[in-house]
């Protein structure tokens, strides 16, 4: 209970393709943190950075899973800042 399902630094990939760094927990529903998004792996490459909050009504994007950074060459300290 002390740690989320996705703890701050996790990388995600979301159903949209897209993958961010978590940055913010959510305590009410730990399925839907604050994400920093930065890479697209259907197009293999990095987009703009865009802060997104599952949590909002809004957002229809969704956590498929938790990925590896190394798979994607993804340095996680350079997004948590």
């Amino acid at each position: 209970r002390c740690i989320g399902i996705y703890p701050v630094g996790s990388l995600v990939l979301l159903e949209s393709g897209r993958l961010g760094v978590v940055i913010e927990a959510n305590e009410s529903d730990q399925r839907l943190p604050v994400v920093r998004i930065m890479y697209h792996t259907r197009f293999r490459t990095f987009i703009k950075t865009e802060r997104l909050d599952l949590s909002m009504p809004k957002v229809q994007d969704r956590i498929v899973k938790a990925v590896e950074p190394r798979d994607y060459q993804i340095h996680v300290a350079d997004f948590l800042a």
